[in-house]
């Protein structure tokens, strides 16, 4: 190997001299080396029951071998250096430095800058070297040294001009047509073909280094995201290449290059469809529909981390621009409805911060913004996914209390109850939406039912003479109030908003009953307990439901079955209630027991109601309220809603709150 630093590798600088055949080799003897080592020791350790503590991971075998191996791809860090400086093919290289593998990646990035400066579009040769240096770009990607020193080099404008000679090869009219005269054994096809391979080369390597760059802070990303849009068709290709690749750039260059998008645009959205562009194609695709787009591009781009599509929607001008003001043909809407979901619903509770509170910010801003602004109906289903996820401030907005702790999420979303009333209005006619918001409002019923009657069932247990369902301040009264008239309210709305659709109102409410009567299975908690349970299901199916437009079926939608609907809808609540009642037991008994209260199994206390003998079971288990058939919640419902003490609050208390609610019910039973 003749490699040598005249005057040592140390801090100080020299002619450094590569072979780099001899260092090519040197890497391939060091990988070889290292690999033989770990075999060895392998082979050693386990071909005897003796314990040889030299050989094992963490020893010091197995620290040389380790070592052989980072050196392999410093050793090509010098290789590629002196590859890219030999410009005459001798097959050594020097330059003046000081020989260290720091110095070299600096001086690796700087040169890959140079020589991508230098591309000439009318010479045929330069297309193998820069395929070249495209590889090179992607292999050192996420090499800090290398990709800052690259991007350095080349500044934004040599950025902007790289894109664009690359476009100007397979311009409309080309601005070269070398390859249109190539010889055998080659053809203008095959050359052509050649051609979009290092264009899509070379901006994936290009936006590669961006990503890491912009991501980890390495380069100011405001000023590289208003160097990149200043020119609309690379602003395109770049993004473009980012969605393609599934390349995460950082926020605030992504957020930077849309707002300046934005501006260039200056509300005309047909404006980039005027200008004289260097391309008809890139890569072999054409730049004429949406991927000459460079804000749908964008979009697309944006949603490939939570970070990226979180900065274009807490920056308010551009979000409500990409979301709304935008109007083409083609809305962007269609795109823009997922980078809306993962800004929100999928970040809600990302454990990295502050990915959890922006999308609590961002979810409050979105509902005030669709409540104010007629929002296209891709948007229904993230609408109806931030309500379904954000339930618990969404009852309070109706409550004026937040009723779980610790919260779930664990950052609010601000909401109030007329933007709450508008969003529900709006989306009552998507399905899917409407079935998010039910299953998991729903769901948030039963556990706070239940949390009421176990608090109720323990003061009297207790012996205290405040729980007494004829005192005002109980909290199995006062939580199944609450939460019927929760349900009262959204089902009221949703159904405003399916008549709105075009479905009559008996039909509305019909559809509102199924949506909210969904299998619930009891809901576990520690009596009084966090509601760490209750967050998991509330957010552990949104993301799914809202991608494949998911709308289940129960088998046994027990409040749709009811030939009166609003009758039905308003019984499936009062089952919750019941089966809230049936469920609450104290550990222990009272050595006076109360009226409403008995003795149960193993010594512990239970609410004194026939419902312990009369509630349907499958296979020993008490059936969950979807569950039920239409003709079991009929029965539970005539034969125990009037039935002296606990059931009859329990029922009454659901439809005296339950009502409040429900002001169209002409022909729905009220």
């Amino acid at each position: 190997m003749n490699y040598a630093a005249d005057g040592g590798g140390g801090g100080g600088s020299g002619s450094v001299s590569i072979d780099i055949g001899m260092l090519t080799a040197a890497r391939k003897s060091l990988t070889t080396l290292a690999h033989a080592i770990d075999l060895q020791r392998s082979r050693a350790t386990q071909g005897t029951p003796v314990a040889l503590p030299s050989l094992q991971d963490g020893a010091r075998a197995a620290q040389a071998a380790s070592w052989l191996t980072e050196q392999g791809p410093k050793l090509q860090t010098l290789i590629d250096l002196a590859t890219l400086l030999d410009t005459k093919g001798t097959g050594s290289a020097s330059y003046t430095g000081s020989g260290s593998f720091s110095d070299a990646e600096d001086r690796l990035g700087h040169e890959l800058g140079k020589q991508l400066n230098d591309l000439d579009i009318d010479d045929a040769d330069d297309r193998a070297r820069y395929q070249k240096l495209a590889d090179m770009m992607a292999t050192y990607k996420d090499n800090r040294w290398v990709t800052s020193a690259t991007l350095d080099e080349l500044g934004t404008d040599g950025a902007r001009e790289l894109i664009e000679k690359l476009a100007a090869m397979t311009g409309d009219p080309p601005t070269t047509n070398y390859w249109q005269n190539i010889g055998p054994p080659d053809s203008p096809g095959d050359e052509l073909q050649a051609l979009a391979h290092l264009q899509s080369s070379v901006a994936s390597g290009l936006t590669g280094m961006l990503g890491s760059a912009t991501s980890n802070d390495w380069v100011d990303s405001e000023d590289w995201g208003k160097g990149i849009a200043q020119d609309w068709v690379v602003a395109s290709i770049l993004l473009r290449s980012a969605d393609k690749n599934n390349t995460v750039l950082g926020p605030k260059f992504t957020q930077t290059v849309g707002h300046e998008l934005m501006d260039w645009e200056a509300g005309d959205p047909m404006r980039h469809q005027g200008l004289t562009g260097l391309a008809a194609t890139f890569g072999g695709e054409t730049l004429n529909d949406d991927n000459g787009d460079a804000l749908r591009q964008l979009i697309k781009a944006g949603d490939n981390s939570p970070d990226s599509a979180q900065a274009i929607m807490l920056d308010h001008e551009l979000a409500s621009y990409l979301m709304h003001d935008r109007l083409t043909s083609d809305h962007l809407a269609s795109s823009m409805d997922d980078l809306v979901r993962i800004a929100t619903v999928d970040s809600a509770m990302d454990p990295t911060k502050p990915r959890a509170q922006n999308a609590a910010d961002i979810s409050s801003w979105t509902l005030q913004y669709a409540a104010d602004n007629d929002l296209d109906d891709n948007y229904d289903e993230e609408l109806g996914g931030i309500v379904g996820t954000y339930i618990a401030d969404a009852y309070q907005s109706v409550d004026g209390t937040y009723p779980i702790h610790p919260p779930v999420p664990p950052f609010h979303a601000t909401m109030s109850k007329d933007d709450l009333t508008a969003v529900l209005d709006h989306i009552g006619g998507n399905d899917t939406a409407a079935r998010i918001i039910g299953d998991h409002a729903t769901r948030l019923n039963q556990y706070l039912m239940n949390n009421g009657a176990q608090l109720s069932l323990d003061g009297r247990a207790g012996g205290h003479p405040e729980f007494n369902p004829d005192t005002p301040g109980d909290p199995l009264v006062d939580q199944i109030g609450s939460s019927s008239a929760f349900r009262g309210f959204l089902e009221d709305e949703l159904a405003h908003g399916m008549v709105k659709d075009g479905a009559d109102e008996a039909e509305a409410r019909r559809k509102t009953a199924e949506l909210f009567t969904l299998p619930v299975d009891f809901v576990p908690m520690d009596k009084l307990g966090p509601a760490a349970p209750l967050g998991d299901y509330l957010l552990g199916d949104i993301k799914d439901r809202v991608i494949d437009g998911y709308v289940g079926e129960p088998e046994q939608a027990a409040a749709a079955e009811g030939n009166d609907n609003y009758e039905a809808a308003r019984h499936s609540t009062q089952i919750q209630a019941m089966y809230a009642v049936l469920n609450a037991e104290s550990d222990t008994q009272p050595s006076s027991m109360p009226n409403e209260l008995q003795a149960g199994p193993d010594g512990s206390t239970v609410f004194s109601t026939s419902l312990h003998d009369d509630w349907p079971r499958e296979n020993g288990h008490l059936k969950a309220p979807g569950d039920l058939t239409d003709g079991e919640v009929r029965t539970l419902i005539s034969e125990h809603q009037h039935e002296p003490g606990i059931n009859a609050v329990a029922s009454n208390t659901v439809k005296n709150t339950w009502d409040n609610y429900q002001h169209d019910k002409e022909n729905q039973g009220g």
